[in-house]
């Protein structure tokens, strides 16, 4: 390993498991695998009352990560640490379920629009909604969208649901979740994009590999046809500073040293960056994201998420993706002022 990383940092900053960090340290924590269990259940019930309940309602779903990808890899729901739980479902139904977990005491980050072009808007520019119990502390995050740039992984929810999903059996309910190269891909993609900021992400997808068959042809495929086969050797070249004795793709594609320079700055920052807190971290990101994706048509997603945001929409009301970008700065301004003058 890189970094002299402790037990204690792997556990609160990167939200690995005792068991996870015993194996990966060689380790001793049994007398303390009891807090995860006791955690990861509280977690698990409230994801069963939710999604029975969306069931009831005829609202279909995907569980992304969470206790079926703990199960998937490691036989066991509560051996991997899950802070949220993501699940994705058709636009569509956003609404209902929207509805259904304010009325079971969640608070939403985002309020959901009435009017149809605030909705458009919505699910243009974001990927998901986060909820959290006031109570509980549960997040649960509603995705209509997987990845961040666009959905590679199908055109619709439909194609999703029907084509790239098998049932897994868990709590005596069956559940539909990707297939495993979907599911690998999904996982080297969203690590790849948050720069590998927690160790949990390298070590699901070592482990994946170890513990699961897959078609590693599949996955370089996939990689290929949606033109970001960088994400493949970025893993690798990261998972080999981290994780000894990794598990690692076939490739031979070189990439620049910058972008696993900035992943290893990211990984030993005190905390996770998912949006820019100064100049240096938004240039930082830029960068990363425009050398990751070099096709053109990725390039210019990447940027459209950077540079038009769904708030901005609900000032100047238009859909026009260049009205929107054009307002940035301004409703940069709008945002700051209105913080300032709210009453301390």
């Amino acid at each position: 390993m890189k970094t002299l990383l402790s037990p204690e940092l792997l556990y609160t900053r990167h939200r690995l498991s005792y068991p996870q960090i015993d194996s990966l340290l060689g380790t001793n924590h049994k007398e303390l695998y009891q807090k995860d269990i006791i955690e990861n259940f509280k977690i698990i019930r409230e994801f069963i009352v939710v999604t029975d309940e969306f069931r009831k309602m005829g609202i279909r779903f995907i569980p992304l990560k969470g206790p079926l990808l703990s199960l998937r890899i490691y036989g066991d729901a509560t051996f991997r640490r899950y802070h949220d739980l993501d699940i994705l479902i058709d636009s569509k139904d956003i609404p209902r379920a929207y509805k259904y977990l304010i009325s079971s005491g969640y608070c939403p980050d985002v309020e959901l629009p009435e009017d149809e072009m605030g909705r458009q808007n919505l699910f243009n520019y974001t990927k998901h909604i986060s909820f959290i119990h006031p109570t509980t502390r549960v997040n649960i995050e509603l995705h209509w969208q997987i990845l961040d740039l666009k959905d590679f992984l199908g055109p619709d929810f439909n194609f999703i649901y029907q084509d790239i999903t098998v049932n897994q059996v868990f709590m005596s309910r069956e559940f539909r979740v990707l297939k495993n190269e979907y599911d690998l891909f999904y996982l080297l993609f969203h690590g790849s994009t948050h720069k590998w900021q927690r160790l949990k992400w390298l070590l699901d997808i070592n482990d994946y590999m170890k513990n699961i068959g897959f078609d590693s042809l599949k996955i370089n495929s996939l990689a290929q046809k949606y033109k970001v086969s960088k994400i493949i050797p970025l893993y690798n070249s990261v998972a080999a500073i981290y994780i000894p004795k990794s598990a690692l793709f076939d490739s031979k594609l070189k990439i620049p040293t910058i972008l696993v320079r900035i992943c290893i700055k990211h990984i030993a920052a005190k905390e996770v960056v998912f949006t820019k807190i100064d100049i240096s971290y938004s240039l930082q990101g830029y960068v990363f994201g425009l050398l990751l994706f070099s096709d053109l048509g990725n390039r210019i997603a990447f940027l459209k998420t950077r540079f038009i945001l769904f708030s901005d929409s609900k000032d100047i009301r238009t859909t026009n993706p260049l009205l929107l970008f054009l307002y940035r700065p301004f409703g940069y301004l709008i945002r700051h002022l209105r913080r300032g003058l709210k009453p301390s």
